[in-house]
């Protein structure tokens, strides 16, 4: 009885420790490894449940955790084309939203995310950096991300 008991304990280690599975993503044609217990919410291996309660948790970006994703979400992310409604769950709520602007002739809005702050040794050098997601207002599909830097 204690073989087994030990068989099966180390069977559920294995279980729960490489419980990865494989998942293809039609959109771009690529094939992933997934934590199973840990829900993609759209699209790309980076968005996903788990990983948006810690770009939450990281609002002000000061943990590093949006420092360090967003630049793979921009770089092998498809986000373009993609419903703002699948992702504004993952998102959050932005820093600041720019609306009634104009982009590619069709009317449009911007959601600001801080991504990190930072002081060069005094308040006048105060730098940022935002996540910009341009989202189309007719069909709230997403038209560009970008990550840029900024004063104050």
């Amino acid at each position: 009885m204690r073989i087994h008991t030990r068989y099966l304990l180390l069977f559920s280690i294995l279980l729960l420790t490489k419980c990865k599975i494989k998942k293809h993503d039609a959109f771009s044609g690529i094939d992933y490894s997934v934590n199973k217990y840990d829900k993609n919410i759209c699209c790309c291996k980076y968005i996903s449940e788990e990983n948006a309660s810690f770009w939450k948790k990281d609002s002000l970006g000061l943990n590093g955790f949006r420092r360090t994703i967003t630049p793979l979400i921009q770089n092998e992310c498809t986000l373009k084309s993609k419903p703002w409604n699948e992702l504004k769950d993952f998102f959050g709520k932005p820093m600041t939203k720019i609306d009634n602007l104009r982009i590619n002739n069709k009317e449009a809005c911007i959601y600001v995310f801080v991504i990190n702050r930072y002081s060069l040794n005094s308040i006048d050098n105060y730098k940022r950096v935002v996540f910009y997601i341009m989202v189309d207002k007719s069909n709230n599909t997403i038209i560009e991300t970008t990550i840029r830097y900024s004063d104050g």
